[in-house]
């Protein structure tokens, strides 16, 4: 249990949201975290005492764990970022796991270049932060892994030879689970901006887990809110015949986050939450099996296209625009109307770009709404998208980007609070429990004053106020999460092929649990052109 220290205020309407809500995930969601510890055998490496002696060694990307070479890279680890980082003296090296090939690399990739551009970003602006005592400027990068087939391996990797005291990743909640077999009894911590199951709420991890994203408990009240309105709207305007309740299906992906995403759209874990339980006439689980092609897509597909919904929730990840989507357009009955998709963050993907792009006959801009945890509203988020365009040939921030730019330079301050040369990923996640003191120095994410800011943490007793690209961030330390508003997303014809970017411009509040409307005029999900004209450019 981590110690309860001053924190940015949640409302306690959302902890007991929380709360109430873990209780009923605790049955089968949430796995024992076992596991024994591999025993890597150092007595055949040769000494060292650099990294780059070692990388110069062996001709490769090599570091030197204590006082021993070891290799970095694997079949799934591939680059050290930032580029030369290990021709530094006194580097601290993390690691970063996630989705970064296959089906999914366009959901782990973002994230990726997120914590990318901050460790760039403390190299090229600073070169680097200052050392503890006589000890030389420290330097800070990233061990890049893909999840793979066998992410244990990869967490063992980074755990336990490579010895990073953190991890960023990885991408998935239920890989998340697995990973945390590992780390948390190697002692490293994880720091997760994409995994958004409510069964991490409450894993056993020793305070070695925390993320940046917010729980699905506050995402699915979002979809629930405007499950209402669109549903509404479609009545009023005769799509939904006003003398039968809007007909829902729910899809959802056999893992840990589908399945909380399909419990938190269905259920009212607490009493004081406004927005009602979906009714869904048809609620269809399909598989999460390693081969995608192995699932008999079409008999999913076919089960909603006969039972007819005005509303498809699709509770999943890429899979669904790329499987699901494409036989459920291709097969519906032309004698009813088209149905709308209701979509969160892990279906906003290239996928469903593509798909949308390439089949212009299905109009599929008009009836798409999704959602997204970080509402990309905060002071600090245009300045992080401009510093990313600048950074990728000016291609917006994908989905989640933010909250890996945000994890990152809070490791590097948990560094700075953690006034040890090189800290352990236990030192790491005590320093993490001062980075949410309302009364501590309002700390900005990002290269402006961040060596000043950095010194002033690394002072006794110090403690700041972190505000990030996603938001204030103020983490309850006793389950390591934040809450975060959540954005809304629609496909906007940008001429070149359809885009998430801009967002629009209404969002869910989490603090004052309702939608902030664009000019608090409700979105008129009827008219042709809704998308375009609710954007955050209008």
């Amino acid at each position: 249990m981590r110690a309860v220290m001053s924190t940015g205020a949640h409302t306690a309407r959302h902890l007991g949201v929380w709360r109430a809500f873990r209780s009923l995930l605790a049955a089968g969601l949430v796995v024992p975290l076992a596991g024994c510890t591999l025993v890597v055998d150092t007595s055949k490496r040769e000494p060292c005492s650099t990294h780059a002696e070692c990388t110069s060694r062996y001709g490769e990307p090599s570091a030197c764990v204590e006082s021993s070479c070891v290799k970095l890279l694997t079949t799934e680890c591939t680059q050290v970022l930032p580029e030369g980082i290990l021709q530094e003296d006194n580097t601290i090296l993390f690691g970063y796991m996630g989705a970064l090939t296959g089906d999914f690399a366009s959901y782990g990739t973002p994230p990726k270049e997120g914590a990318e551009l901050a460790f760039d970003e403390i190299q090229a602006n600073s070169n680097g932060f200052p050392g503890v005592g006589n000890q030389g400027q420290r330097h800070v990068g990233m061990l890049v892994c893909d999840e793979g087939s066998d992410p244990k391996k990869v967490a063992r990797h980074l755990a336990e030879d490579v010895k990073v005291p953190a991890i960023i990743g990885p991408s998935f909640s239920g890989v998340t689970l697995d990973v945390l077999d590992v780390t948390v009894p190697d002692q490293t911590l994880v720091i997760s901006a994409t995994a958004t199951s409510p069964a991490l709420t409450d894993v056993a991890d020793n305070g070695l887990f925390w993320r940046t994203c917010p729980s699905d408990v506050v995402q699915t009240e979002l979809m629930k809110y405007l499950l209402v309105e669109l549903t509404s709207q479609l009545t009023s305007a005769g799509t939904i015949p006003d003398n039968r309740d809007p007909k829902i299906a729910i899809l959802y992906k056999d893992d840990s986050a589908g399945r909380g995403l399909q419990l938190g759209a269905t259920t009212m874990p607490n009493a004081n939450q406004a927005a009602p339980p979906v009714v869904s006439g048809l609620q269809d689980k399909y598989p999460n099996p390693q081969n995608l092609d192995t699932v008999d897509w079409s008999s999913h597909a076919d089960r909603v296209v006969s039972y007819g919904p005005n509303v498809i929730m699709a509770l999943g990840t890429s899979e669904f625009a790329q499987y699901l989507m494409p036989r459920i357009e291709a097969k519906w009955n032309s004698n009813l109307p088209q149905p709308w998709y209701m979509l969160p963050e892990g279906d906003r993907v290239g996928q469903l770009t593509d798909f949308v792009g390439q089949n212009p006959q299905f109009r599929l801009e008009q009836r798409i709404i999704g959602t997204a945890p970080g509402a990309r509203q905060s002071r600090l988020y245009n300045n992080f998208s401009d510093r990313f365009k600048g950074q990728f040939s000016q291609r917006p921030p994908g989905n989640l980007a933010e909250f890996a730019y945000d994890a990152a330079y809070l490791l590097v301050y948990a560094i700075a609070l953690s006034q040890q040369p090189f800290p352990t990923g236990p030192e790491l996640a005590a320093a993490l429990t001062r980075v949410s003191c309302d009364d501590g120095l309002l700390t900005p994410v990002g290269p402006g004053g961040f060596l000043d800011n950095f010194g002033k943490a690394s002072l006794d007793g110090a403690c700041i106020n972190f505000d990030g690209a996603s938001g204030p961030l103020n983490f309850d330390n006793v389950t390591g999460e934040a809450i975060s508003d959540i954005a809304m997303w629609c496909l906007q014809n940008q001429g070149n092929g359809p885009s998430y970017d801009p967002p629009l411009k209404s969002y869910y509040s989490a603090a004052d649990d309702r939608i902030v409307w664009k000019n608090d005029t409700p979105i008129d999900f009827t008219q042709p052109d809704w998308c375009n004209a609710n954007s955050e450019s209008m």
